[in-house]
């Protein structure tokens, strides 16, 4: 099995099983709905977070600046994710939603500068 979809897999499984876990609690009055929609949002962001973790081991990069450019993008993916799990966590559940999203927003455009500073940082290819 092809070890990406087999990570995948894992992440999918492991989300449906806590996710199962947290909505028979809710049945059973052991949470509210607002106690349930934070454990399942934090849960998304803690799988953004693991998908930032293993995109720099994923497969062999073909160069030392593949490599730095996939590391970069890991590294602001796991945190752009810790930091969207910690708000919908902690934030008061009237901002959590808007807040949220903003350090998905701030990795994407993050990732996007570094993509387009590494572009304008490369050498010229020769032209023939």
């Amino acid at each position: 099995m092809n070890p990406r979809l087999r990570s995948t897999l894992q992440i999918l499984a492991g989300t449906l099983l806590v996710m199962g876990g947290g909505l028979a609690a809710k049945r059973t009055g052991l949470i509210d709905s607002d106690g349930f929609l934070r454990f399942t949002m934090a849960l998304t962001g803690l799988a953004v977070a693991w998908y930032g973790n293993i995109t720099p081991k994923q497969g062999r990069a073909q160069s030392a600046r593949r490599l730095a450019y996939r590391r970069v993008v890991g590294y602001v993916i796991a945190v752009a994710g810790l930091v969207n799990a910690a708000i919908w966590a902690w934030a008061p559940m009237t901002y959590a939603a808007a807040l949220s999203m903003a350090p998905l927003l701030a990795a994407f455009a993050v990732v996007l500068g570094y993509c387009l500073w590494l572009r304008g940082a490369a050498e010229p290819s020769p032209r023939a």
